[in-house]
């Protein structure tokens, strides 16, 4: 589906837009290697925040668990892991507000996910 531009120049924050629409078509679009591309992109972010959990770099950790769910909004391990990273660090209401919607995503998984922690 092209998209249809009205300006023969668009301006810098029209053209992130454009971008942004582009990178949405794809994204939802039935192209199965954009998908696999972008999935492996969000596992990669996931097993480096595992990575730096087990260092001991919570920070570090949330962000990289943070970037897959903006590649995968329905990664509900990133978003358990990022609940449980949170809780470590004493922010409990961002970690319930990421345990409620990796349950609300994914019951099943989201559940067998908590079980394996506790």
């Amino acid at each position: 589906m092209p998209l249809l531009l009205i300006s023969h120049k668009p301006t810098r924050s029209i053209s992130k837009y454009i971008v942004c629409l582009n990178h949405l078509q794809r994204l939802y679009s039935p192209d199965d290697e954009y998908k696999q591309e972008t999935d492996m992109e969000a596992e990669e972010y996931f097993k480096r925040g595992i990575q730096r959990y087990e260092n001991g770099d919570y920070d570090g950790a949330i962000s990289d668990y943070t970037e897959t769910i903006q590649i995968n909004p329905k990664h509900v391990p990133a978003r358990c892991n990022r609940g449980l990273v949170q809780s470590k660090k004493g922010e409990f209401e961002k970690a319930i507000a990421d345990l409620d919607e990796a349950i609300r995503i994914e019951p099943d998984t989201a559940s067998s996910q908590l079980r394996t922690v506790s």
